[in-house]
């Protein structure tokens, strides 16, 4: 990643160039095809004149063919630091990754004498990693790990050289590269970026800690210091990572509990809770209810609850569940509907189908969807006559089926009567399947329905019972009958 002043100096120096050089021979250049000009640069790069050579080394930036290529490559090692400027400028312009040819140019350019040139050298460092070590990348939020990849013993030490640079930008550069491509910094490299003035080279410098492959007692030791850095980003940092290490990190969490930023002081709780400290359930719960804390803040925490046992958490989810804030209902309905610590009484979400806050009432639904295995026939039954209609069609569509004839009968009955026109048609499919006491009549008297779909499917159940009663009720729904097949079929049966 090339960073501003990176982009800055090559913008200022291919300007320079431009300015400095275009004009000459510009009728010529009209006149010569591609090739001759490809041709007549690389003479012009074996030139003693340093101008001659610049112009030379811009033109060929602006081809992508193999001799430009190889000719740029060449230019790397040219005395002048413009013209290495200028070639590793022209070999990345327009590429989504580096020639191949030129990874290990970048690496042996962290040494070079001009500070530019080192500095743009660093920033191509991931790509040039990724190119050497040949790996599988692995894309996780917005950074590129290099995972497995492997760099040589001379590879690395050019790295951890660069990182004793005397510029502060290549410094961060080359930690930002190992950080991106899995090289591992030994610590004794690594500490002394922990006391870095740049907020972001002491984050580089934690992460990769974070990375090495012993993350002992000692390495705790050295990142503790972090504990009082006066960067809120850098304590925040430190509080979420420091579980990765070995030793007693414990009381760092505790300190972070009195920390002056409110973030830093929730994010140590929830360490605290998932390290199942004796104390966590009161931590949390103090948290949820502190209303000093954003309404996010206390969002991120309800989903801390499944760690603890179903009967303590439940009294906290139903205060939550009542809570003016909507954004905390939703969550404790979501965190309960998820719950896989054991609970299967669908009862507990029937209340809430009705709450005001749709999200809650779709959340509750949710629950009891993951739960249909378990319904029970009094769960069916408050279902049928809930309010919400996504609810009562859960009931007859798959609630029904779940139940013995005797208990799904009269809820089937209710059903048959609901407002809805999709939940009366589901139920008359179900009626003709359970045939509870009276269905032939419920279905006689659906020919008389308001909805011509509710007729249809009454009359087609109908169909598959050919007795005198039934044959007389669907001749007389004839006339009315618009689906030509049902119609047609009916005519056959009647006759």
């Amino acid at each position: 990643m090339q960073t501003t002043a990176n982009m800055s100096v090559c913008l200022f120096i291919m300007m320079a160039w431009m300015v400095a050089f275009m004009p000459l021979h510009a009728e010529d250049e009209m006149r010569e095809s591609q090739e001759q000009t490809i041709s007549r640069c690389i003479r012009d790069l074996k030139s003693q004149d340093v101008a001659v050579r610049r112009r030379a080394a811009l033109l060929l930036g602006k081809y992508s063919t193999p001799e430009a290529e190889v000719a740029l490559l060449e230019c790397l090692h040219d005395d002048d630091a413009q013209i290495r400027l200028g070639a590793l400028v022209s070999l990345t312009e327009d590429h989504h990754a580096l020639p191949m040819e030129s990874n290990g140019e970048v690496l042996r350019l962290l040494a070079d004498t001009d500070v530019h040139v080192r500095r743009l050298a660093s920033s191509l460092l991931p790509m040039a990693l990724s190119g050497i070590s040949a790996q599988r990348i692995v894309i996780r939020g917005n950074v590129r790990f290099n995972r497995g990849g492997l760099v040589t013993d001379e590879q690395r030490s050019a790295l951890m050289r660069s990182l004793e640079d005397e510029d502060a930008s290549v410094r961060k550069n080359v930690l930002t590269a190992c950080r991106m491509c899995g090289v591992e910094v030994p610590h004794e490299k690594l500490r002394v970026f922990l006391r870095d003035e740049s907020v972001e080279i002491r984050l580089l410098a934690l992460q990769l800690y974070t990375r090495l492959s012993v993350k002992d007692s000692e390495a705790l030791e050295e990142v503790a210091i972090l504990a009082d850095d006066s960067s809120v980003q850098v304590r925040l940092e430190l509080c979420r990572c420091i579980s990765q290490f070995g030793g007693n990190f414990e009381p760092i969490l505790r300190k972070f509990l009195n920390d002056e930023a409110s973030e830093i002081r929730v994010a140590a709780i929830g360490q605290l809770v998932r390290l199942h400290v004796p104390d966590g359930f009161e931590l949390l719960t103090n948290a949820l209810w502190n209303k000093e804390l954003s309404i996010e803040m206390r969002k991120s925490l309800v989903d801390l609850l499944r760690l603890f046992p179903v009967m303590e958490a439940m009294d906290v989810y139903r205060r939550l569940l009542e809570d003016d804030s909507i954004t905390l209902a939703g969550a404790a309905m979501l965190g309960l509907s998820r719950y896989g610590n054991g609970i299967e009484d669908i009862s507990i979400f029937i209340p809430y189908l009705e709450h005001p806050n749709q999200t809650v009432a779709e959340r509750a639904l949710q629950g009891i969807r993951i739960r249909m295995a378990k319904i029970t026939a009094k769960d069916v039954s408050s279902l049928v006559t809930s309010k919400n209609k996504a609810a009562r069609d859960l009931a007859v569509r798959q609630g029904l089926v779940k139940l013995k004839k005797e208990d799904a009968e009269p809820i089937l009955l209710e059903a048959c009567m609901d407002d809805d026109q999709r939940i009366r048609l589901a139920a008359l499919q179900q009626l003709a399947r359970l045939r509870p006491d009276g269905w032939k009549d419920i279905l006689i008297a659906s020919l008389e329905d308001d909805d011509a779909q509710i007729q249809e499917a009454a009359a087609t159940e109908l169909c598959r019972i050919p007795l005198p009663d039934i044959k007389k009720a669907l001749k007389d729904y004839l006339p009315k009958c618009r689906n030509a097949m049902l119609a047609a079929r009916i005519r056959r049966l009647v006759r």
